[in-house]
């Protein structure tokens, strides 16, 4: 049939079985193409990776961002959702690193997740970044900044926390 369409068709039926043909080479070579291994999880602490799913999950999902809205709507917007203080979630992050000085306590997105992102320097010198959930009080996950809390320069992340 191809053979007969290509000899007597013209140009359109030519283009018509070179189509078939190439829809038949694409199908098949995508059969044969392993599938992508799936990205691993890490949790943000660059803008290059903030669009990486984290691999915890809070108690408190944040509703759709609106279009124009300002960081100071979206503040507030979470402040509304949170079920827990500033102060429970440093007390939480520094139960798991006792004697380290909290440097910052700030009320996040994380990708979806509402959560305390509180950064402390441990005993040791070391820059923390403890994610606690704003529902529950719980620590989602710990990973290390560097010296003094400087952000980036660690990629250690430990998820969970001992209960």
């Amino acid at each position: 049939m191809i053979k007969r369409l290509l000899l007597g068709g013209g140009l359109a039926t030519a283009l018509i079985a070179a189509f078939l043909a190439g829809g038949l080479t694409l199908s098949v070579a995508g059969a044969q193409t392993p599938a992508p291994p799936a990205p691993q999880a890490t949790a943000p602490s660059g803008s290059s990776q903030e669009q990486q799913q984290p691999s915890y999950t809070g108690s408190i999902a944040v509703p759709q961002d609106q279009k124009g809205q300002s960081e100071q709507d979206e503040a507030k917007v979470l402040a509304g959702l949170a079920k827990t203080t500033a102060d429970q979630a440093k007390a939480a992050a520094l139960a798991q690193f006792p004697g380290a000085t909290v440097n910052k306590v700030e009320l996040d997105n994380e990708n979806g997740n509402v959560v305390y992102s509180v950064q402390l320097t441990d005993k040791s010198g070391q820059g923390q970044d403890v994610k606690v959930d704003a529902g529950n009080g719980k620590v989602l996950a710990v990973e290390a900044d560097g010296p003094e809390g400087a952000e980036g320069h660690g990629a250690a992340e430990k998820s969970g926390a001992e209960d």
